[in-house]
């Protein structure tokens, strides 16, 4: 799936798929890769999710630019873990192994029982099999 906008003075651009993967840590994964561009920045998102609801696992975004950072998401019983990594000056590493500058546990607010935790980019990919399956309603 592909967006494109176009102003005056920048093209912003977007790219998303998804495919049935398998993780090491987590067994069989839905694997939904997102790419985003504006002007001179660009960002690339990869999200692990429970195949069939598009729950998220995990989610890392690589933002190149101006600075470059990557910010990993751990989704856990009850909170969120967030890592951020930025890279430093004297090394040429990859950048999951970048140093982490911060981290930090998230509390998830008050969810409605059932309600499954996912992405803005998963809802267009999950958002269908809301639509086939006439009668049913599901809260993501």
């Amino acid at each position: 799936m592909s967006f494109e906008w176009q102003s005056l003075w920048a093209t912003a651009r977007s790219r998303i798929s998804i495919a049935a993967g398998h993780d090491d840590q987590l067994g069989a994964v839905w694997v939904l890769q997102a790419e985003e561009s504006i002007a001179e920045k660009r960002a690339q998102e990869t999200q692990l999710m429970t195949p069939g609801s598009g729950s998220l696992l995990r989610r890392s975004r690589l933002s190149i630019g101006k600075d470059r950072r990557l910010k990993e998401y751990h989704y856990k019983t009850g909170r969120l873990e967030r890592i951020r990594r930025e890279p430093s000056a004297s090394t040429d590493v990859p950048s999951a192994q970048w140093p982490v500058s911060s981290r930090r546990d998230i509390p998830y607010p008050a969810l409605e029982q059932d309600a499954i935790l996912t992405s803005m980019p998963a809802l267009l990919l999950v958002a269908g099999r809301v639509l086939d399956a006439s009668g049913q309603a599901a809260t993501w």
